[in-house]
């Protein structure tokens, strides 16, 4: 079977953990946390993860859900990359100089509405939330929506992480962390939606055309590409119809099932890119969708 994983780079901060020892080594290892690195810091003892997963959700659940399964108590602090930021971290999260950034936030330069700090108006150095700065870039093209993903489903994380209570059993930190997501998520995800299909003119008076079936395929896309990656799927309302290995196989079946207009024909793929495509179930040749559909993955590479 094809592996339709990636690899994911994240943090995660341990709390209540001084010092790193064989016992503790040890037991993040039998725990599943292989692909960890335990480091310290200051006092501060944290895991640097290289995690394939289908997802960055996935990766970073399993290995909060690894840490948790150790046989010592192990409570987590935070998911980093953090969700506050100087301008000098902007700029290194963004490949970028700190002064393109400095005329940014100052607003010598773009169009005057970089996101305005959150904390030290009045002092030296101020910060601002990375989410916001995020979806400023993405808002304006400058980065992919898988950057403003990852630092949303970050900062969801650490927020319930902050409220829950790990050594509670009988509450399972990745159920609630789960949960907690799809609900938050829903808005976000509306949000990184909404720009691409305006882009790709698939919105009507305001509205994602098909948004029920565009909706199902967002909150299931993990496992649907579990089951179908690179495949075309079609949806009719909130349920998966067919799943065919050409895109032209899944639009004479459609075409033919359902009057035009009235089915979502979607590539089955990871990540946000798979967004960029929604709705193709309009009246035009398969080969153009598909065709339309490479050149957006190749503007985005």
């Amino acid at each position: 079977m094809k592996d339709v994983s990636e690899n994911y780079h994240f943090v995660i901060v341990l709390s209540r953990v001084e010092a790193i020892s064989s016992e503790l080594e040890d037991s993040l290892y039998e725990a599943g946390c292989s692909d960890a690195l335990i480091a310290s810091r200051d006092g501060v003892v944290y895991l640097v993860f290289d995690r394939r997963a289908s997802s960055f959700e996935g990766a970073v659940l399993s290995a909060v859900d690894d840490i948790h399964s150790s046989k010592l108590e192990i409570a987590i602090s935070h998911i980093e990359p953090s969700d506050i930021v100087s301008l000098s971290e902007i700029a290194r999260r963004l490949d970028r100089t700190r002064e393109s950034i400095r005329l940014l936030a100052k607003g010598d330069r773009g169009d005057g509405t970089f996101p305005s700090p959150i904390s030290g108006v009045e002092e030296t150095t101020q910060l601002w939330s990375w989410v916001e700065v995020a979806k400023w870039f993405f808002n304006h093209s400058i980065v992919n929506s898988s950057v403003l993903e990852k630092a949303i489903l970050t900062k969801i994380i650490n927020s319930k992480l902050s409220s829950l209570d790990q050594y509670d059993k009988s509450n399972i930190c990745t159920t609630v962390l789960s949960r907690c997501i799809l609900e938050n998520q829903k808005t976000h995800i509306h949000h990184i939606a909404q720009k691409d299909a305006s882009q790709y003119g698939i919105i009507k008076n305001g509205d994602i055309l098909l948004k029920d079936e565009f909706t199902f395929f967002l909150m299931n896309q993990e496992e649907l590409v579990r089951k179908y990656k690179n495949q075309f799927l079609v949806i009719k309302s909130e349920k998966l119809v067919r799943a065919f290995d050409t895109l032209n196989q899944a639009y004479q079946f459609g075409t033919s099932t359902y009057p035009l207009g009235n089915f979502l024909l979607q590539k089955c793929l990871p990540g946000p890119i798979a967004y960029r495509k929604a709705c193709i179930s309009r009246v035009r040749k398969a080969e153009e969708w598909e065709e339309e559909f490479v050149e957006a993955n190749k503007a985005r590479s």
